[in-house]
């Protein structure tokens, strides 16, 4: 007993270890974000942050990220609304929604007990609050229920075909969970260009570091999130 017992700490000991470990983060990060990403500096992403694909689309969907109970984005939704204002100015300068009406969807319901706006309110109040401007020539639509991201592929769909519009769409949500969310809008029928925000899930780091901690536990999460939406068929 004393020996199981003395490997059982050993093990605990190293599996912490490993997760504190400031390279685990971004290995785990790796397999999650595209070829693209990995090969860009951060200078080369700025310069040219959006793919070919953002110039054939024909709409935008935006995912929640969170919100604080007081109607405030989470840090993490905050950076899918202010990749939002970048994919607008974009479009806008390069005229590429000419005269015909892009739908922009907000996506994500109330998904905490406490908040008095959904999430796809609250990232539509952000949006128009920073850049109300760019959104000239786009019919807001909001999904005010979904509660994970296969509802928001399926509301979103619906939303789409009760306007029959095209399901030629620029995806916005962070890159961490870019993988998930487009396989998921796939399999309902859209034709995703992915613009992923920025992830901050390798931020805060050292060598050792708690916040490598959860950073992993977050990413384990997501390929966890893989795996069920795979076996339930969702992707």
């Amino acid at each position: 007993m004393h020996t199981i017992l003395k490997r059982l700490l050993i093990g605990t000991l190293l599996v912490f270890v490993t997760m504190c470990f400031y390279a685990t983060p971004h290995l785990l990060l790796n397999s999650l974000i595209s070829a693209r990403e990995q090969s860009l500096s951060p200078q080369e992403i700025v310069k040219e942050p959006f793919l070919n694909c953002v110039n054939r689309a024909s709409g935008i969907v935006v995912l929640g990220g969170g919100s604080f109970a007081e109607g405030y984005p989470t840090p993490t939704s905050l950076s899918r609304v202010l990749t939002l204002v970048q994919v607008l100015k974009h479009i806008q300068r390069h005229q590429i929604i000419n005269n015909e009406t892009w739908p922009l969807v907000f996506s994500g319901g109330v998904t905490s007990e406490y908040a008095t706006e959904s999430e796809a309110q609250v990232l539509k109040k952000y949006t128009f609050y920073i850049d109300a401007q760019d959104t000239d020539g786009l019919s807001v639509f909001l999904d005010n229920s979904s509660k994970n991201t296969y509802q928001n592929a399926t509301y979103t769909l619906h939303i789409f075909e009760t306007h029959h519009l095209q399901k030629n769409i620029i995806l916005i949500t962070n890159s961490f969970h870019m993988k998930r969310a487009q396989m998921t809008f796939e399999k309902q029928g859209f034709d995703v260009c992915p613009v992923a925000a920025t992830s901050s899930l390798l931020n805060g780091g050292g060598f050792l570091n708690l916040n490598n901690a959860n950073n992993t536990i977050a990413l384990l999460h997501e390929y966890a999130g893989i795996l069920g939406y795979w076996l339930k068929g969702w992707i």
